[in-house]
């Protein structure tokens, strides 16, 4: 392992590119806990991003299918994948903006994005006055469209500090006696 490997991710890849099968055990329990603030959950979305995006990179071979059989479709789908969504996000955006005038599809889908976004902003600033969970469905609602974009941005964040070759070395989790 190196200083900048989010362990919990590499051991299991390195096994899997070894030829092995990592096993679920129903019964293993491991607790972590979330930001309770949400700069301190984006921080940490951007540190978990950036590192397992380096992990997987140092550790590419798990994603080829000839090797690694069908965990190649499963770490590509469930976490490669994920990560890019905020590009995939951009993309369908600035699209749908290009083909504005070629049909009125890509109207609706551009207005429906701005309205979509217009929602996560009006989440955050609820969520922000400490109202989130205080106002009913509307309010659950906006909340959630804003963590879905605000793990996106910290997800884009991330990404974007590992092709710089920013890496984050150190972490110290909060240790729970449970």
């Amino acid at each position: 392992l190196r200083k900048t490997d989010i362990n919990d991710f590499v051991n299991s890849l390195q096994v899997i590119a070894k030829g092995y099968r990592g096993v679920f055990e129903p019964e293993a329990k491991c607790y972590e806990n979330a930001g309770v603030e949400h700069e301190e959950e984006f921080r940490r979305k951007v540190r978990i991003v950036n590192r397992s995006l380096n992990g997987l990179m140092r550790v590419k071979e798990v994603m080829n299918p000839f090797k690694t059989g069908f965990f190649a479709f499963e770490i590509i789908s469930h976490k490669l994948l994920r990560w890019l969504v905020p590009i995939f996000m951009i993309a369908a955006l600035v699209s749908n903006l290009f083909l504005w005038d070629s049909h009125w599809f890509y109207n609706i889908s551009f207005v429906g994005q701005l309205v979509f976004y217009l929602a996560a902003y009006i989440g955050f600033e609820i969520s922000g006055s400490g109202q989130g969970g205080k106002q009913g469905f509307p309010a659950k609602l906006l909340h959630t469209v804003f963590y879905f974009t605000m793990v996106n941005i910290a997800s884009l964040l991330g990404m974007i500090k590992y092709l710089r070759g920013d890496i984050q070395v150190m972490w110290q989790p909060e240790r729970a006696n449970v």
